[in-house]
Formats: C-alpha cells, sequence, structure tokens
C-alpha cells in the first residue's frame, strides 16, 4: 500500500555486498487519493489540460488518479524535491494512454535551477507510456545524477495531446525513493540504529460496511523487549477498531498476553509477557493487526479515515550500552474508505466504422466489463449524439467479474451521410462517475450527388456528371442514381442538363432545396487545406497554389497558380462583403477565357456570396478537352467586410483531366501592394524530435519537425551533449518543415544531447536522449 503524504518515510535496507546498512527514504509517495477531482494535490502545478480524475482506476491504489486530456500541449510540475542528502535515487508510476494518445507524445523532464529552465530528460517520449492501450504499466526509472546532491530540484511532465478532445493518458501512484548519503552526517539516517515501532505502512484503502480491515503494525528492534504500550486514536467516526489481533513473534497466548481498553475515543493497547519472555532484536514487520469496521458512507465519494499512533513505551532489555528507548516510526495511517461500486470498463475507448455505402449498415462490437465491481453494474440509459448511430440494447445488468456486448451500427442514408461523428453515452452505477462515453465515426459514401463516392458533394460530381451526359464516362448504376436528382429529388431515371443544374446550385447553397445541408467538403488526399488562420504551410508539391494579392486596405485580387492542367475548382472564402469576378487582369482571367470557348463548356464559372454564413463560393467546371493549362489566372476581385482581416480560404477543392484530386495550398505570403502592406505574424515552433531516446547503432534518422515563416535564409540546426560541445551534424538536412538528421554511433555515447534551432527571429531547443 501506498502513502498519501509527501513526507520522507526512511527505513532500512540489508546490502548484499558488504553487509553494510544502506540506508533507502522515500521521497514523495503520492496515489491522488487525498483530492477532490478535479484539483490537483498541494504543490502540484499544471495547465487546466491536467486535472484528478477518478475515471478509469488503477490497479494499484484505486481511487483518483492524474489525467491529461485533449489534443493541446500541457505541462504539470512535481512539488519541490531536496535530494541534497542523496546518492542515487528512483522515479516509478502507473501509466496508462487510450489509443488516440501517441506513446512518444509524453516525456518527463527535470530542473535544477528551481524551475526556470528543464535540461535534463528523467524519462523520454516512447518510454514514459505504455505500448499497449487501454491498461496500466508500471514505468520505472534512474534519476540523472545530475540533481543529486542539490535542493530545490522540480520535475515536470511535458504531454504533448492526442489526436482528439477525448485522448487522454492517465497516471497513478507516483513514488519516489532515494539512497541516502550515509558519510554526510546531515543525510545520514539517524534512528539507523535506533528501534521504532509504528504502521507498517502509511496508507491502505477498505470498502464500505467491511468487517475485515487489517492494518498491520511493525517492530524493530535492536536489543530484546519484554513489553510495550501504545494508543491509537481514530479522527473520524468512519470506522472503529473490532480487535487486536497478535502477530507471530507473540502468537503463544501463554507466554504473551495482549489487553485493550478505550478511553474517551482513544485505545491504549498493552503488550506484556510473561514468565520473562522477551522477543529477540531484529524487525517484525507484522507484529501486531488492528482490525478495524468500517461504517456506510452517506455520499459515494472516498473519505479518507487517519489513525494516529502515540504514547509508545518499551519495556526493553539492557545491553552495554545502558538502557535502550523505543521511539514512533510511522506514526499515521490514512485508510480510504471506498463507496461499494460497479466497475465499467470497455474493450474500446473509440470506434471506427471506416466507409459505408449509403443506405447499408456496419456494426461494430462493443464488450463492457465488470471486472472489480463490488457490486452489479446496471447501465439504466445509452444515447448517441447523432442519429446515424445506434445500439443494439438499451439497458445491461452485468455481475461482479462478469463481461457482456453491445452492438453499435452506423447507417448513413441517402441524405445523410459523409464524415459522421457521435458520442455513446452510458449512464450507469458504475466506477468513477455513473457517466461514461465512447466516442465513434465513420464515413457515408454514394448519398445524393455523391457519384465518385468519397464521402463529399462537390466539384468532383458535377464534373463527373459533365463526362456521363456527354457520353465520355460511363458511371455506375448507384452513381447515376446519386446524380439522378431532378425532378427534386425523386428523379426520372436520365441524367440531363437539368439535373447537373440541381447539383451545381446545390453546392453554390451548401444545401438542397428541402432543407438537407451537403456533408462537409473533404480535403482530400494527399493532406487538408490549410486554413488561412492556422499558419501552417503544407510540404507537398503545389499542383494548384491559391494568391490574394492586396489591391487596397480591404480589396484583393484572387490568382491561381497551376503546375498541370485542371478541369475543375471549387473555393470558399470568408467574411467577404462584395465580389467583382468579371475584372479584369494580367495576365489572363478566367471568366474572360471561358467567354472565348465559343459555348463549348456547360457550366463554366459560377459564384455566390452566401449572406448566411458570410462566405464567397467559386465553382469552376470545364467539359473535356477545355481545361485550363499550367499558368497563372485570375479569378476576379473581392473586398473583405474588415480592413483588419487578412483573406482566408474555408475549403478548396480541385481535380485534374483525369478527375483525381490535386493537392491545393493557400499560399499566407500574399502579395501586398507597396503602399499597404500586409504585416504577417511570424510562425515559429520547435517539435519534439523522433525517436526519442535513440539507440546506437540504429538506422533510423532523427528527425525534428518545425515551422517557420517563408524565409530565404533556412533555419539552421546545431547538436550538442551535456557539456556543450559541438557534435557533428555535417550529413543533416533541412526540409521545408522538418529538419532530418544520420547520427554516427561513433560520435555519439548514451546520455542527454540537445538539438537547437535557429532563425533571424528567434531560438529553440529541444533535448533527446542515446541509448545502448
Amino acid at each position: 500500500m501506498k502513502s498519501f503524504s509527501a513526507l520522507i518515510l526512511f527505513h532500512l535496507l540489508l546490502s548484499f555486498a558488504e553487509c553494510t546498512a544502506q540506508t533507502q527514504a522515500q521521497i514523495l509517495d503520492e496515489s491522488f487519493d487525498t483530492v477532490t477531482v478535479p484539483d490537483l494535490p498541494p504543490g502540484w502545478i499544471g495547465a487546466s489540460s491536467w486535472s484528478s480524475s477518478s475515471s478509469s482506476e488503477s490497479p494499484g491504489s484505486g481511487g483518483n488518479n492524474l489525467v491529461h486530456t485533449g489534443s493541446g500541449f500541457g505541462t504539470i510540475t512535481l512539488p519541490s524535491l531536496d535530494l541534497t542528502a542523496f546518492l542515487s535515487g528512483f522515479i516509478s508510476y502507473d501509466a496508462r494512454r487510450t489509443s488516440s494518445y501517441s506513446q512518444a507524445n509524453l516525456v518527463l523532464t527535470a530542473s535544477s535551477d528551481g524551475g526556470a529552465t528543464f535540461p535534463f530528460t528523467v524519462i523520454s517520449s516512447e518510454l514514459a507510456l505504455p505500448a499497449a492501450t487501454s491498461s496500466y504499466q508500471l514505468i520505472s526509472m534512474a534519476l540523472p545524477g545530475e540533481l543529486f546532491g542539490k535542493s530545490d530540484i522540480f520535475l515536470r511532465f511535458e504531454a504533448q495531446g492526442g489526436t482528439s478532445s477525448g485522448s487522454n493518458i492517465r497516471i497513478d501512484d507516483l513514488v519516489i525513493t532515494g539512497t541516502l548519503n550515509n558519510n554526510d552526517p546531515e543525510g545520514a539516517d539517524s534512528t539507523a540504529q535506533s528501534s521504532s515501532f509504528g504502521f507498517n505502512s502509511g496508507s491502505s484503502t477498505a470498502l464500505e460496511q467491511s468487517d475485515d480491515v487489517l492494518i498491520p503494525l511493525s517492530l524493530s528492534v535492536t536489543t530484546s523487549i519484554r513489553g510495550l504500550q501504545f494508543d491509537i486514536m481514530l479522527a473520524g467516526s468512519n470506522a472503529q477498531i473490532l480487535t487486536i489481533e497478535r502477530g507471530f513473534a507473540i502468537s503463544d497466548t501463554t507466554a504473551w498476553t495482549v489487553a485493550w481498553n478505550n478511553i474517551q475515543g482513544t485505545t491504549r493497547i498493552l503488550v506484556l509477557s510473561k514468565d520473562s519472555m522477551v522477543t529477540m532484536s531484529g524487525e517484525y514487520d507484522e507484529f501486531l493487526w488492528l482490525r478495524l469496521e468500517t461504517n456506510a458512507l452517506s455520499n459515494s465519494s472516498a473519505i479518507v479515515e487517519s489513525v494516529h499512533l502515540s504514547g509508545v513505551i518499551g519495556a526493553m532489555e539492557p545491553d552495554s550500552a545502558g538502557m535502550k528507548t523505543l521511539t514512533a516510526g510511522i506514526s499515521q495511517h490514512n485508510l480510504t474508505i471506498l463507496p461499494r461500486k460497479a466497475d465499467f470498463q470497455t474493450d474500446l475507448e473509440d470506434v471506427n466504422f471506416g466507409l459505408v455505402a449509403a443506405g447499408s449498415s456496419a456494426n461494430r462490437t462493443l464488450f463492457i466489463s465488470n471486472p472489480t465491481g463490488t457490486t452489479e453494474l446496471i447501465i439504466s440509459d445509452i444515447t448517441s449524439t447523432n442519429q446515424l448511430f445506434s445500439f443494439s440494447r438499451d439497458s445491461l445488468f452485468i455481475s461482479p467479474g462478469a463481461t457482456d456486448s453491445l452492438v453499435l451500427s452506423f447507417n448513413p442514408t441517402q441524405k445523410s451521410f459523409g464524415n459522421q461523428n457521435t458520442e455513446f453515452e452510458f449512464t450507469h452505477n458504475g466506477s468513477p462517475t455513473g457517466r461514461s462515453v465512447i466516442i465513434a465515426n465513420g464515413s457515408g459514401i454514394g448519398g445524393r450527388g455523391d457519384a465518385n463516392k468519397d464521402g463529399s458533394v462537390d466539384i468532383g460530381d458535377v464534373l463527373l456528371g459533365i463526362d456521363a451526359v456527354l457520353g465520355i464516362r460511363t458511371i455506375s448504376s448507384d452513381g447515376q442514381q446519386s446524380l439522378d436528382v431532378y425532378p427534386e429529388f425523386e428523379g426520372d431515371s436520365f441524367l440531363d442538363v437539368r439535373d447537373l443544374g440541381v447539383l451545381v446550385e446545390a453546392i453554390l447553397e451548401r444545401g438542397w432545396t428541402d432543407g438537407t445541408l451537403l456533408p462537409d467538403v473533404l480535403s482530400g488526399p494527399p493532406a487538408p487545406l490549410a486554413a488561412a488562420t492556422s499558419g501552417i504551410v503544407l510540404p507537398f508539391e503545389n499542383n494548384l497554389r491559391v494568391e490574394f494579392e492586396q489591391l487596397s486596405s480591404a480589396s484583393f485580387q484572387i490568382w491561381i497558380h497551376i503546375t498541370e492542367s485542371i478541369r475543375g475548382l471549387e473555393l470558399s472564402i470568408p467574411f467577404v462583403s462584395r465580389v467583382d469576378l468579371s475584372a479584369t487582369a494580367s495576365p489572363e482571367t478566367v471568366r474572360i477565357l471561358i467567354a472565348g470557348n465559343s459555348g463549348q463548356q456547360l457550366v463554366g464559372m459560377n459564384s455566390r456570396l452566401d449572406p448566411r454564413t458570410r462566405s464567397l463560393r467559386i465553382l469552376l467546371a470545364l467539359n473535356a478537352g477545355n481545361e485550363l493549362l499550367s499558368g497563372s489566372y485570375s479569378l476576379g476581385k473581392i473586398v473583405l467586410e474588415n480592413a483588419q482581416t487578412k483573406p482566408g480560404i474555408d475549403y478548396a477543392v480541385a481535380y485534374d483531366s483525369k478527375l483525381e484530386r490535386i493537392t491545393v495550398r493557400y499560399d499566407l505570403t500574399s502579395t501586398a501592394a507597396a503602399d499597404n502592406p500586409v504585416v504577417e505574424t511570424p510562425i515559429l515552433s520547435l517539435k519534439m524530435p523522433y525517436p526519442n531516446p535513440w539507440q546506437l547503432g540504429s538506422s533510423n534518422d532523427i528527425r525534428i519537425p518545425f515551422e517557420v515563416p517563408p524565409s530565404p535564409q533556412p533555419p539552421r540546426f546545431k547538436v550538442y551533449d551535456i557539456l556543450g560541445r559541438r557534435i557533428d551534424t555535417s550529413d543533416a538536412h533541412v526540409f521545408q518543415t522538418y529538419w532530418r538528421w544520420a547520427p554516427d554511433s561513433d560520435l555519439l555515447v548514451p546520455g542527454l544531447y540537445f538539438i537547437r534551432m535557429e532563425t533571424e527571429e528567434a531560438s529553440f531547443t529541444r533535448s533527446f536522449s542515446v541509448i545502448r
């Protein structure tokens, strides 16, 4: 069992080598069970994404744990540690992660300057979290030698976050132990040669309404003892002492008397030998047992009952050094009384149904268990936040230790499809909170308007319809059914220009005339379009680049630059107040080019300024043989609502002559008029290197992602060891979004290293470890 206290508790271990005593100390022991969720223990300082939680109890102390939730970065710092009296030490804890939280996204660092900087890596990424998901694993690591002999040491968990708002990691039963410097008078254990009596441990747990709670007391003596007296007091009214039970050393009832009596809330215990019987010198871990009974709790929250020991007196045998005294050892035991609860556990924390044809159904089986529950798990209600997702039963009853199953379903329809997600919420009587959520997602394809079966209704479906009407391309019967939307929406089993007209109008409005909204436009492979506000430039070849040329404080010319011919383009630009797509600009304007095609195009260039969403939508669709060739083209002019707002793009989709998606990039470095410069906010960040740690002899390169604003001068990278010596990186390469280096095993030894990125604006440093 583990202590809830952060006090240093000393105990002796025998040396295996030279028969000399080596003193170990418990520096920190935290189970997070003495706080009220979501509070942090005293001295722990963390971001809002860190909190205590009663969900997903650990197999150790159970109860609460420490959790980091979400996709964002967040740190949490442990209380100050004084390691001046220690030679070495270890840290251990139980850790758990969800499948959407990468094993590499947690690192434990240390500071020796009072928390100003954290240059030491205690546990590197991919070692600080378990490889397996959804179960706890013990993590243990030696503390860096640079921390010992110093005071005001801080340890910090740095969490990178998962891939969704529900991603999380959990930490419980964190223990730090150290080896004392017995050659240091201030650090030596002054009680190493004394005799003591006290609790065997500082904490334990028990269920409410239990009469078999046993708390051991231990005796350590350097001489023989013939009697013992002490007092026990319970601070609260949630438990009471039933009896005092003997350990093996005093199990002989004819040789030892054990008696007790309660005096005004304090129980005095007396142990006395008969016929001059004594216990010999040594350590007795279970000299006595307190048997307690716990009461029913008034609510569903755990309660800590403190048991105090005082008034320790020992009848000690004298030796050559004279009379010996008996001192108190661990004098307080915190008994956490847990309510009798069911345990809600699932084999999955999120469910992915994949691609599912509209009008059909996909099923996944969820197994729900009650592995450590002390009563029946009753799931009284199940709900889904999205009606396209359903479940096979409304309620379940699961006995302690048993498992049952539930079938979850995803049912996209002809009207509702595309990327869909839901939260299955379970209301139950189980731990931790009586409410649990399973996140599910899936993509419905082939619904109304989705002829190319990608889960989206966009310009690609228009192009496919054009080819089908002209007889250039044969499409499947279900693809034809998706496009047959005239008359609205029963269809007439024929595809013609009327169906294309309805489809184009729906795309411009992002919804059908019956009020059904279109699925979200898919950004498509190889990567999503960068939003203007995100400041991200994607590391892919530019088949099509959108650029805004600033003409005045709020007006911009829209340009597209293409490296291969395109047949279709769909753009949505937010916060537009006025638009003039007929405006000419050098060298070529798309609308003029289309008008000169003698009417051969069927759709051409359409636009719609939507007052509801304050977005301008542009739709460009050409029939085969009239593609836009590689080059630069103007789409026209726009005026934004606010002169302080930079132009952005909600989404962009483009197709080539083969009707395959091509990459679209929004260029953040818009060309500005000389008398109206656009002030760009620098984008600077350096991510964590990977793999970390790097193994000597490995053939893997070390990569470290970064983000910097466009500049003719690329960032510079340098590697240093812990002594500040520069490491040769002549074989490294700087790419658009990451730096790659193939380390030479002959230049490195196991230890801590630092990668430094330098730009004209700032510099950043990240650490990594090298292991054998």
